[in-house]
């Protein structure tokens, strides 16, 4: 497997993977992304273009996972208006890097693909407080936690979000930590 920067024409596989891991708040499955305002196509290109903090994890040349994470600068040009956790993390000290989602296909997960992915970033901004928000509340995503955990982020305080969601929000580096 291979884990490379994401590219422009990389847009349409990631969109794919983050609807097939998209869920509601009522959803029986533990974990996915809940709620996730899922961009379009021209929005996840803008995303990713010129985009050093976002990455795929290839099989065979087949996209099997991401990590999507932004600059603050970059961020703020992006569309994330209607998302209430970036809008909090934007009033973070700066500058910083927001990991935004981590998403691997179902039949690679709990193979460390993860693990290395968030290695990766860590290694690419080693100089940037990075924020990361894992939800809490009403599906507890503890793999993710404990990843985060394992790499020295420290809880920093919890959120209410979209009428009911609660998410953690984990910090590494910068001031205090």
């Amino acid at each position: 497997m291979i884990i490379k920067n994401a590219k422009i024409e990389d847009a349409k596989a990631i969109k794919i993977i983050m609807f097939n891991h998209n869920i509601s708040r009522n959803s029986k499955k533990q974990t996915g992304l809940i709620e996730y305002h899922l961009p379009s196509e021209n929005e996840l290109k803008n995303r990713l273009k010129n985009n050093p903090f976002f990455y795929v994890i290839e099989d065979e040349g087949k996209i099997v996972g991401f990590l999507s994470a932004y600059k603050d600068d970059l961020l703020k040009k992006l569309n994330f208006s209607e998302d209430e956790i970036v809008r909090h993390i934007l009033k973070k000290q700066q500058p910083f890097i927001y990991g935004d989602l981590i998403v691997i296909e179902k039949e690679y997960q709990n193979k460390g693909i993860g693990k290395l992915l968030l290695e990766r970033l860590i290694k690419d901004s080693e100089n940037y407080t990075i924020y990361g928000p894992i939800s809490h509340y009403p599906h507890r995503n503890d793999l993710s936690i404990k990843l985060l955990i394992s790499f020295g982020f420290k809880l920093i305080e919890e959120i209410n979000v979209y009428n009911g969601l609660i998410f953690g929000i984990y910090k590494k580096g910068g001031v205090g930590t």
